[in-house]
């Protein structure tokens, strides 16, 4: 058996995809499995020396189409193609080989669908598809409840997108093909808008380190680490840090970004305060496999300020680290991290509104009964390392393949296993009805679909 990850988002060391993909390409490794690494053709020389990767996909993840009027479209149609074209020129593989999809977007996905719809059944791989984005829904109300709206597809149509390309998978593949997500309640909202049961695989983040007890630590040291962007919540941080060195003594503040020129505005605010206050520490810099471990090392509690839609329907990497390595969480009410903390005793709290003042209240509680939040943390990381880290998310897929089931569409499902989740369109103010994938999704994807599509050049 081979095991062949492909992600197209890997290119360097910032955000997860080269972290993600050195757990389980390790563990792969230690097992004796022969493995494969296709990356972005843009992938950095220190990272694909570092994961015997090949420079192969030439439409990256993240790459947007600058057509003002249909770049959206162009973007989806381009890259879909593009990356089928690149998987047709890969052909060292076989059918004992597993094809593990790492960070789906909506293109890929289509690309992938497309190319396994002209190869041999017999002969494909066993394909693992990984989504760890959101799906393009949001509550339509909040709190959330269980219905959900669509977006604009020109903003964001990643849920059509998505449940486009699903509804043109040959259903003689569907016994070699495992859709999955990394939470349970994401699975369920990928599984009601695309149509297909999603499995929920163990998150393969480890502990860097020995677990240890944080508690009777002093000063305590905030860290808010990774990729920071608006809806990490990156243009409230200078005010949260201003607050909590004010407020407390016994603190330190870490800031980690690995780009300081994507957000000037906010990091030119936190240099004047660091300049004011040495209690705040900036890192500005990518953090490779060597320098991430010692930042999440050197951190006693971590900070998400988090845009609690954004991340109700998608997990946080930076929140799995916390939970692995024992570190007491902060993050936002109702969303994947709440579940995430809820599931693992109360090992951090959650912040109310998506403001400075009441995230740094959130904080400030964690603060004065730290010692019993750290002890709370110790435990969890215990039972992650039982539960999760690269050697469960192995076992999990090991295991997934193994079953002789098949992706079931939603349709084929008894009626006690379909989620209470619904999705609503997004055009109620033209009359539009509201459709319950629960009760549509059958009659749809027993429909033959046929598409043609011209794609952009």
């Amino acid at each position: 058996m081979k095991f062949i990850y492909a992600d197209p988002g890997l290119r360097n060391n910032h955000g997860h995809h080269a972290y993600y993909c050195r757990l389980l390409t390790r563990e792969l490794r230690a097992r004796g499995i022969d493995v494969v690494v296709l990356a972005s053709r843009e992938v950095d020389e220190q990272v694909q020396a570092e994961l015997s990767a090949r420079a192969h996909f030439r439409a990256w993840t993240y790459w947007r189409d600058p057509d003002p009027i249909c770049g959206w479209l162009n973007t989806f149609a381009t890259a879909a193609e593009v990356t089928r074209q690149d998987l047709a020129q890969f052909s060292d593989y076989c059918g004992d080989d597993v094809l593990f999809w790492s960070s789906t977007m909506p293109a890929q996905f289509m690309g992938l669908v497309r190319w396994l719809s002209h190869i041999d059944p017999n002969s494909m791989p066993k394909v693992i598809v990984e989504f760890n984005n959101e799906p393009g829904l949001e509550p339509a109300t909040w709190p959330a409840t269980s219905i959900y709206r669509t977006r604009d597809p020109r903003s964001d149509g990643r849920a059509a997108f998505f449940r486009f390309a699903a509804g043109l998978i040959p259903q003689d593949i569907t016994p070699r093909l495992k859709l999955t997500t990394f939470d349970g309640y994401c699975s369920e909202l990928y599984s009601e808008l695309l149509g297909y049961q999603i499995d929920t695989l163990p998150p393969p983040y480890q502990a860097t380190g020995p677990i240890r007890s944080r508690s009777g630590k002093r000063p305590i040291t905030i860290g808010d680490v990774g990729t920071q962007r608006r809806d990490k919540g990156y243009m409230l941080l200078p005010k949260i840090a201003r607050l909590l060195l004010r407020a407390h003594d016994e603190i330190n503040i870490l800031v980690h970004t690995s780009d300081p020129n994507w957000m000037p505005e906010e990091q030119n605010a936190l240099r004047e305060l660091a300049s004011l206050d040495d209690r705040l520490v900036l890192e500005e810099r990518i953090a490779d496999g060597n320098i991430w471990p010692a930042i999440i090392n050197s951190i006693d509690l971590m900070l998400c300020p988090y845009d609690p839609i954004r991340y109700h329907s998608s997990p946080s990497a930076v929140a799995f680290e916390a939970v692995a390595n024992g570190i007491p969480l902060v993050g936002p009410k109702g969303s994947s991290l709440d579940r995430l903390i809820r599931s693992y005793g109360s090992c951090g709290v959650t912040f109310e509104d998506f403001t400075s003042e009441s995230i740094a209240d959130a904080t400030g509680r964690v603060i004065d009964h730290f010692d019993a939040f750290a002890g709370m943390a110790e435990h969890a990381a215990t039972q992650w390392a039982q539960r999760s880290g690269p050697s469960n998310t192995i076992n999990a897929m090991l295991a997934l393949l193994a079953l002789d089931g098949t992706v079931a569409p939603v349709s084929n499902r008894r009626v006690s296993d379909r989620s209470s989740v619904q999705i609503c369109d997004n055009l109620d103010e033209v009359g539009s009805q509201h459709f319950s994938v629960v009760n549509s999704a059958g009659d749809f994807y027993q429909r033959p679909i046929l598409a043609s599509r011209r794609c952009a050049s």
